[in-house]
């Protein structure tokens, strides 16, 4: 029931009441599923979650990129120098300065004061004290020490530091669905800790994604529920963090816009008041040492360093890298037909693999202030749901959506990028809660109980059509999310590229693809995924795959290196848009779609 313009308190926490109803009722009528009806038979959330342990130990003598050694740097920092200095270009002679918000510096604090209770570990906590120069990373005062990955002890304490912090998005997890059937429970536990574009990008290539997201979950889990205050608290600590979660802050803030607007008197000024107050002490506490000090202009250049383009060195499957390659073939036809295609411009500078303000050849250059304006264009469907109305069952769909847009159409992407949409994403679609536009049918009440699958008391024909439009529409969007899961893990194949890595990458993501495909019940089916879809994420994926990875070296050698990449990364981009063009049509018209 939307939430009228008036005075009374917002009806937005109590979204899939029937008229006349009330959460108490609802909550006594919600048909949970048969426990014998669990997808991953008699598995606790806690016997997944130390499956998903053992899993990811097995991968930690798995080939690690140079973000090991960034973030073994950035302990150095952190341990070596004063807080003042640690965002100055002095504080390391490496080219691995910290970018990464005060919070999680001193979540890099912290690693290093433990790391120096172990002597083995201490010569990486020594960066430049010595004046040393290697010249790859330039961590610790002896040149052996520059790469943390060939050091069986750095190597496993950070990545036991992954694993370890990936404990708060188990419990993110089981958070979010405290209120669902164990069915639920184990579901959600399964689609994120074992998804393989998470295992891939924390537990192989290495970064701190995990707990990052583990923030974001409990922050729109606390919104959902009307602990406001908290969960303006957990969503501020997570932008301290990580500054990417700024592309969702869009869907938060128009959500609590619509709720002021629809609480009156006292009480809209009382929760400004709290809400100001609450994300004001985080803020304060994170920035205040870098306001005393007065390195403010320094922490910005490192936060948004805009010198390095609009694509990153290995394109991101969004709609730039669309517009590179359509460039790059122009540019290529134009300068064989004699065109005029600026000559001065190098032609590898899209494809070179290097991370600098690139310029096309044809096309128009894009700005940051373009992307700017594109993303929150494309984000406006959503924003302007919640600000009509600002139910807890529209902002998780919401927050979903916000983060594909930024995918889509942000400034220097990342291809890892794609997990901030794919958890959340997953959480929502066990949960049975919608994706795009509204929830599937009933969405998820604040302090409701209900997890969505709210039991029709009607004899009649329309609770059964009801019934049946709902399951269509869960259905439907279960396969959505596997595809883009599917497509969106594809996409990080590049990241690994050893041998020993290949059968590793390949196996989780077919093993993942067969797993949730039986537990997300008629997601492979012609209701969850189109033919095109399966044509798509089956044989198209694996012709990509074997061309990428086999069939280029041999027919061309050493000639056109980046086509591989760029052939994956166009490749996935088209299904990555496939799926923002779905969600979108879902908040524009949600009957229709």
């Amino acid at each position: 029931m939307a939430a009228g313009r008036t005075s009374s308190p917002p009806k937005r926490r109590a979204s899939a009441i029937a008229p006349g109803g009330s959460p108490e009722k609802d909550r006594r009528t919600v048909s949970w599923p048969d426990a014998n009806d669990d997808p991953v038979g008699s598995l606790t959330p806690v016997r997944l979650y130390l499956l998903s342990v053992v899993l990811k130990l097995l991968l930690v003598y798995t080939y690690a990129s140079t973000d090991l050694d960034v973030h073994t740097n950035w302990m150095a920092i952190t341990h070596t120098h004063h807080f003042k200095d640690w965002y100055g270009d002095h504080a390391s002679p490496s080219v691995w300065t910290l970018d990464y918000p005060p919070l999680f510096a001193w979540f890099e604090y912290g690693l290093a004061k433990v790391a120096w209770l172990f002597p083995a570990l201490r010569p990486f906590l020594n960066v430049g004290s010595a004046g040393a120069g290697t010249g790859t990373g330039d961590i610790g005062t002896d040149p052996s020490y520059a790469t943390c990955g060939l050091h069986t002890a750095c190597l496993l304490y950070q990545r036991l530091s992954v694993i370890s912090s990936e404990f708060l998005l188990f419990a993110a997890v089981y958070f979010a669905t405290i209120r669902s059937s164990r069915r639920v429970r184990n579901l959600a536990t399964f689609l994120v800790l074992f998804h393989p574009g998470l295992l891939i990008v924390d537990h192989m290539h290495f970064q701190y994604n995990g707990f990052l997201l583990g923030l974001l979950l409990i922050s729109m889990t606390l919104a959902t529920y009307g602990n406001d205050v908290l969960a303006t608290v957990a969503f501020s600590l997570t932008l301290c963090f990580k500054h990417l979660f700024l592309y969702v802050a869009p869907a938060f803030g128009c959500y609590y816009l619509g709720v002021l607007y629809v609480v009156g008197g006292w009480r809209r000024v009382r929760l400004f008041a709290s809400l100001s107050v609450a994300a004001g002490c985080v803020l304060a506490v994170a920035f205040g040492p870098v306001v005393y000090y007065g390195t403010g202009e320094q922490v910005v250049a490192r936060l948004f360093p805009l010198q390095r383009g609009l694509i990153h060195a290995y394109w991101a499957p969004n709609a730039w890298a669309l517009y590179a390659a359509v460039d790059k073939v122009l540019g290529i036809v134009l300068g064989s037909l004699g065109g005029d295609v600026d000559g001065a411009r190098s032609q590898a500078a899209l494809t070179g693999g290097l991370v600098q303000v690139a310029r096309f050849r044809v096309l128009p250059q894009v700005e940051s202030g373009t992307t700017a304006v594109v993303t929150l264009v494309a984000m406006m469907p959503a924003l302007v749901g919640l600000l009509r109305r600002p139910l807890a069952g529209t902002l998780w769909p919401a927050v979903v959506y916000c983060s594909l847009c930024s995918f889509m159409f942000g400034y220097h992407v990342h291809e890892k990028a794609i997990l901030m949409t794919l958890v959340p994403m997953a959480v929502a679609v066990a949960k049975g809660e919608g994706v795009g536009g509204t929830s599937a049918g009933t969405g998820t009440g604040r302090g409701t109980g209900t997890n969505g699958d709210v039991k029709n008391d009607g004899d009649g024909d329309d609770g059964d059509d009801a019934d049946d439009e709902r399951g269509r529409v869960l259905q439907r969007r279960r396969g959505r999310y596997l595809f883009l899961s599917l497509v969106g893990t594809f996409s990080l194949f590049p990241l690994l590229t050893g041998v020993e890595e290949y059968l590793p990458k390949v196996g989780m993501f077919v093993g993942y693809a067969v797993v949730a495909g039986v537990v997300l019940r008629g997601s492979f089916s012609s209701g969850g995924m189109t033919r095109a879809e399966r044509l798509f994420c089956t044989v198209g994926v694996a012709a990509v795959e074997v061309y990428a990875t086999f069939l280029h070296r041999k027919v061309f050698g050493e000639a056109w290196p980046f086509v591989p990449l760029m052939l994956v990364s166009c490749y996935c981009a088209l299904g990555i848009a496939w799926v923002w063009l779905a969600l979108a049509l879902e908040f524009i018209a949600p009957r229709a779609s």
